[in-house]
């Protein structure tokens, strides 16, 4: 029933394109795994370790992306908890978020009655509702569970009136009868596999992102989504939840930290969130006391980003992001320029494209991670599970792992090092988590692993699946 206007960022959220799956820890000795919905904590060979305890551990969370601390003592946690009841779900959200959806909750039954009594109606009954409402349809449909939890009887028959009604009443009594909280939460290691309880930072009924701590300060960025305008905003936060900003309210899906820390390196788009048009910014976040501020931003160039977006800021300033070259006017529809990456210069002297040779970049550079020392750049491509490494210097590139055209690429690569990528990639036909190092080439790291633990790690062609195939969108 939740659903993000943003079509990357709802399907990268889904896990229909490749996502997070692997974060090493700062001196890249143990790593944290995301297996079958559940954390874990690899040995520094590779090993699979037991599950992460404590209440991270919860049955009614998911974790969905998360952020080392910088000394390794934990880690900054996104989350979803399933609530059971209204009551709990609005003890725990901004008291904004509850009033709306209590406003808009008592509204329900007069638009259910209403809307039985069109002439003209969608094929269902969300398609109908939707088209009635004004506003977000997500917190209508959050509306109408309060509204269904609170009177079963009445909204149940007047569902049952519209046309795929029964459906619709099918999915609050099932799946959907829990509400969603999203959660930044810092959660520190207790005991050889143990956690402490998690503490949360930022809740929300609307979907969270990406967290970021600070490379040298106390602090986390995220996105999240902006129920006003369907768009990410950029959040931040002190690490003991004290400071709260609001970095920006209409963002591309993507930011990153500078490398001293303590600012927040961010695309705007130019004419709505749709719009791969953007402006790059830089704004100061972290003061010298520490303390959040939010002076006026600085605006270092503009460019057409890729959907979905991404940059990410290198050791020495500059701000790596993909993007298509466009020359305006042009004649045809499609003057067929290839993406490339590009550099910009913090001072905003200088772009630099990478200058590799023509063909030798992926088609598709949305999914990329630079190396810790900013010498290299992984690409994975969501078309296929090719990896390639580009030397950013020379625009030298190297298929670490050639392209099977009968598989989907659903996991972001991870660097260990400077020199040691971790990836997911075919080993002996299935799905593994794979090292590749400038000493040492190419070696499995998950080859005494469950078979089903990284089986989701990559998707296999829908046309291509049979019983024995991972299940993927």
């Amino acid at each position: 029933m939740k659903r993000l206007s943003l079509l990357a960022l709802a399907l990268l959220l889904a896990g229909c394109l490749p996502e997070e799956r692997i974060w090493w820890s700062p001196d890249g000795q143990q790593a944290i795994v995301l297996v079958e919905g559940a954390l874990h904590m690899t040995k520094p060979g590779g090993e699979l370790g037991p599950l992460l305890a404590g209440d991270v551990a919860d049955k009614s969370a998911t974790p969905k992306s998360l952020s080392w601390l910088r000394d390794g003592s934990g880690f900054v946690l996104c989350r979803e908890r399933k609530i059971s009841t209204w009551k709990e779900t609005a003890r725990l959200i901004p008291a904004s978020e509850a009033k709306k959806i209590e406003l808009l909750a008592l509204t329900v039954p007069t638009l259910l009655s209403g809307a039985s009594n069109l002439t003209s109606t969608p094929a269902d009954a969300e398609s109908l509702l939707n088209s009635i409402v004004a506003g977000n349809a997500d917190d209508f449909l959050i509306a109408l569970l309060r509204a269904y939890q609170q009177q079963k009887e009445a909204v149940g028959k007047s569902l049952l009136k519209l046309p795929g009604g029964a459906d619709l009443l099918k999915k609050l009594n099932g799946e959907n009868s829990r509400y969603t909280v999203n959660e930044i939460c810092v959660v520190k290691f207790e005991g050889d596999s143990g956690t402490a309880a998690p503490k949360s930072l930022a809740r929300s009924l609307y979907a969270m992102t990406q967290p970021r701590v600070s490379s040298t300060q106390n602090a986390v960025a995220w996105l999240q989504m902006n129920a006003a305008n369907q768009a990410p905003s950029i959040e931040a936060s002190s690490l003991d939840g004290r400071d709260h900003l609001a970095v920006c309210q209409s963002a591309k899906a993507t930011f990153d930290w500078s490398p001293d820390g303590r600012s927040i390196i961010f695309a705007v788009p130019v004419n709505g969130p749709a719009d791969s048009l953007a402006t790059i910014h830089k704004v100061a976040v972290v003061a010298e006391s520490g303390a959040l501020i939010k002076p006026a931003s600085e605006e270092l160039g503009i460019a057409v980003l890729l959907d979905p977006p991404r940059l990410q800021t290198l050791p020495d300033g500059r701000i790596l992001f993909s993007s298509q070259p466009a020359t305006l006017p042009a004649a045809g529809s499609n003057p067929g320029i290839a993406q490339k990456f590009f550099m910009l210069s913090p001072d905003k002297k200088t772009l630099e494209a990478v200058a590799a040779a023509p063909g030798a970049l992926p088609v598709d550079l949305s999914f990329f991670a630079a190396s810790p020392d900013g010498t290299l750049a992984a690409v994975v491509e969501s078309g296929s599970d090719a990896v390639t490494v580009v030397n950013l210097a020379t625009g030298a590139t190297e298929v670490v792992s050639p392209a099977n055209q009968d598989w989907h690429c659903r996991t972001m690569p991870a660097w260990k090092s400077s020199g040691e990528l971790t990836f997911a990639g075919l080993h002996n036909g299935a799905p593994r988590w794979m090292l590749w190092s400038k000493a040492d080439g190419l070696s499995p790291l998950s080859e005494n692993w469950p078979a089903k633990a990284t089986e989701n790690w990559l998707e296999k062609k829908q046309e291509q699946k049979n019983d024995a195939a991972p299940a993927g969108h």
